[in-house]
């Protein structure tokens, strides 16, 4: 799905999670707001997560796919800890900039080769 860049506001509907092979979730550049569905995060395909810049609400789950690989939700409203990224072996890129993000970084993710952006 992507709708990224566009003027779409309201919320990011929780029917989403019905589309069981949705390995890509952009919707970054919008006027997005409210909590972000839960059940998203442990969709079993998902790899990308692109929802920067928008006002977006909620926490970073325990139960989280593993088959994330791109997580992107920069210049937002998330809250709570961030240990349960430490479990994704095979994360590429993490963008978690101007949130409200709290507690340690995982040292596990500076053991993940993979990583290449963490701005």
């Amino acid at each position: 799905v992507r709708t990224a860049e566009n003027n779409l506001n309201g919320f990011i509907p929780v029917e989403l999670q019905l589309l069981k092979r949705l390995s890509a979730l952009e919707m970054q550049k919008n006027s997005l707001h409210g909590i972000f569905p839960q059940k998203i995060w442990a969709m079993k395909v998902l790899k990308l997560l692109r929802v920067k810049g928008n006002n977006l609400e909620g926490q970073i789950p325990s139960d989280l796919t593993k088959k994330l690989r791109h997580i992107m939700l920069g210049n937002n409203n998330f809250s709570g800890d961030i240990s349960a990224l430490g479990g994704i072996k095979k994360l590429i890129t993490l963008e978690l900039e101007n949130n409200n993000f709290s507690g340690t970084i995982p040292g596990t993710l500076a053991q993940n080769k993979k990583l290449s952006k963490l701005p």
